[in-house]
């Protein structure tokens, strides 16, 4: 969900506006560590946030906040995977138990997708 917000708004927007919404965007995500530091979600925004700024210490941090904080996040697990891949360390990322242990049929209903089809 954050991915498709940050991810339409640049195709649509004037550069000062973009420049403008990536401010309030890290603001937003700063403000919203402040307010819950212990949710994955705010660390995910600012991951997902370094990333598109070519920021990649910064986002691998922010990733592995996310990730300690929600081991068993869909969401998490599917964005820091994505750039776990794109940074070429796919063999470093491991699911935690929970997933590794899941069924097909109970990713399929996370995911929406089946490797099996």
């Amino acid at each position: 969900m954050i991915r498709k917000i940050a991810g339409s708004f640049g195709e649509f927007a004037p550069g000062t506006a973009i420049r403008e919404s990536f401010d309030k965007a890290l603001a937003d995500a700063h403000q919203a560590l402040a307010i819950a530091p212990e949710l994955a979600e705010g660390y995910l925004a600012l991951a997902l946030f370094f990333n598109g700024s070519l920021d990649f210490t910064r986002a691998n941090d922010a990733y592995q906040h996310a990730l300690a904080l929600a081991p068993g996040n869909a969401e998490v697990l599917r964005e820091s995977g994505h750039y776990a891949v794109l940074m070429g360390h796919s063999m470093r990322v491991s699911p935690p138990r929970a997933v590794r242990s899941c069924s097909i049929r109970s990713m399929v209903a996370v995911t929406g997708h089946s490797a099996m089809r």
